[in-house]
Formats: C-alpha cells, structure tokens, sequence
C-alpha cells in the first residue's frame, strides 16, 4: 500500500460495521451497520462525506455490489429484508423478503444472488426477484457464504459443517464436518481451483474436497476468526479476528 487514509467518524456510523465491499474496479466502498444504514465512501481525498442510505428499520447486515451494473448494491437486514439499491440516484428501487445473515452476487455476471438465513442458503434471480434454488441440509444456521470466482459453486459455512453446493445442478457436492473447531467464515482460494480456506477457532483450514475430506490445519489468529477475503490479482487471503487483527496469507 502507497498509503493509508483514515476515514473521519463525525459523519461515520453510529453502531459496529457489519460489512465492507468494494464497488467493482473502483475505489469506492460501502459500509453496512447496526445503526441501520448503508454508507457509501468515495476517496477520502475528496473531502466529501458519504452518501448515506437510511431506509432499513432494522439493523443492516449485509451487503454487496452487482459485478457489472456498478450502480446496483443490495444490502440485508435483521427482519430478511433485501433492498436493491441505485447508488447514483440514492434510491431504493425494490425491496424483497428472504434473508438477513449475508448477501454476495455472482461473480463475472451477476446473474444470480445468494443469501442465507437460519439454515438455508437461497439464489435468487436477479431479474424475476425470485427464489430460483434452495440449498438445504446445514442442521445449524449458516454462518457465511461466497461464491467460486467463476460463478459456478457456492460455498456455506455453520459452525457445525461446510458444504459445497453446484449453483446449476441444485445440489451438494462434497460435505465437511467440523471437529475441534468451530467453523466461522469461508472464502476460496485465489490461486489453487475449488480449494477454500475456512475460518474457525483461531485458526485456518485448507479444504481441497475433490481429493479428501481432511484439512491442512494452521494457527492463525489467538481469537476466534471474523472474516476472510481474497484477492485474484496479488493471490493473497486476509483474515480478520476478534483478536483486533487483520492478517494477511499468501
């Protein structure tokens, strides 16, 4: 990094964040919060304070921009509540029920969102707004998803199992169930195909499951881990934890 900003909190969130995505090719992030807005940031540089988006009545959860239509975000809430927003405008221009613990659209087209709630995952077409598949058979409640970077597979986590689901036959592929640790969090890994990284307890956990239902365990974190990214340009995987850490993974 050339450098670091830091962004002012007068005109911040007034709760804890809940998440962070990036507009696609761009330097423009939104916030979600507890305090039941969505943020949108432009460079610091600027000097002009976020837009904000204040039409949730519940705490924001979730939320992720549209791969190709820049000016799409959805956000969720606490009540399974999606809105579709256009940024350029400010606007909410539709609203639909069916979620509240995370939002991601498909990467490449964006043809399709995912969501979960209590224990299902759910793909909507986002054109029809309708529920397309139902990914069924975590017996806890899913934690996190994230999508393959080409848009085919869908990866869910509870603390209790993770699941690989096939976005266009509806049905799951490989299954691994938790020991020791609790799982948190997912995301694939940006240099080597289908294998993923799972976030518990302190640690990191390598899944490759076309070739075995046993992962490559490390420590990573000395609390349980938050969240993970990665990056296809630099393959690299960042971790956050409630150790107040953000690491970095290559």
């Amino acid at each position: 990094m050339k450098h670091r900003s830091k962004i002012g909190s007068k005109t911040g969130h007034s709760l804890p964040i809940t998440d962070v995505r990036f507009v696609p090719n761009s330097h423009v992030v939104a916030t979600s919060s507890y305090d039941k807005t969505v943020l949108i940031w432009e460079d610091p540089k600027t000097g002009r304070p976020p837009v904000r988006l204040e039409e949730h009545i519940n705490q924001v959860l979730s939320l992720d921009f549209h791969p190709k239509r820049e000016n799409l975000l959805c956000s969720s809430d606490g009540i399974d509540e999606i809105r579709f927003w256009d940024i350029n405008r400010g606007s909410c221009i539709h609203i639909f029920q069916g979620a509240s613990k995370q939002v991601r659209f498909q990467p490449l087209f964006g043809r399709f969102l995912a969501n979960c709630s209590d224990n299902v995952v759910n793909l909507i077409d986002v054109e029809t707004s309708k529920i397309c598949a139902r990914f069924e058979g975590h017996e806890n409640e899913v934690q996190s998803i994230c999508w393959d970077p080409n848009g085919i597979y869908i990866a869910s986590i509870s603390e209790d199992s993770a699941r690989l689901w096939s976005v266009f036959e509806h049905n799951c592929l490989h299954e691994l169930h938790a020991t020791d640790n609790k799982f948190q969090c997912c995301t694939f890994h940006p240099k080597y195909w289908l294998h993923w990284v799972i976030g518990a307890e302190q640690s990191l956990e390598l899944w490759n499951p076309l070739d075995t239902n046993k992962t490559w365990k490390f420590e990573a974190h000395m609390d349980a881990v938050s969240s993970l990214a990665s990056s296809l340009d630099t393959e690299m995987i960042a971790s956050t934890s409630h150790d107040e850490l953000i690491k970095l993974w290559k």
